[in-house]
């Protein structure tokens, strides 16, 4: 796992670092953005899967469409395009990508 930043800036947005894996990127920043429940359910379905009590969890969003099993994150975008990307990231850097996530959020005045 590449090390990377996550923060909150100034106009309220969720910043990823360019060193974060693009397509997590995406997801984090458009997908989950600054909704630390989301994140935190997420990070609760990820705990599932890894455990072994949920064997698949998918869905689409505003931007991405992930598929998450003990493989990893499946993110792909959720435009149907002509040479649509799909790129597996493994769970234990979804997690990271998403407790890095959490942790920016959660030092915003409020949560």
């Amino acid at each position: 796992m590449k090390f990377y930043s996550i923060q909150v800036d100034a106009d309220g947005d969720l910043e990823v670092g360019d060193d974060a894996p693009p397509m997590l990127a995406t997801f984090l920043r458009n997908d989950v953005n600054t909704d630390l429940d989301f994140c935190d359910r997420l990070l609760g379905i990820v705990s599932q899967i890894r455990f072994g009590q949920l064997p698949l969890y998918q869905s689409s969003f505003d931007v991405t469409r992930i598929a998450l099993s003990p493989e990893g994150a499946r993110i792909s975008i959720a435009a149907k395009l002509a040479q649509n990307q799909e790129v597996l990231v493994p769970l234990d850097e979804f997690e990271d990508g998403l407790r890095r996530t959490r942790l920016a959020l959660s030092l915003q005045p409020g949560n």
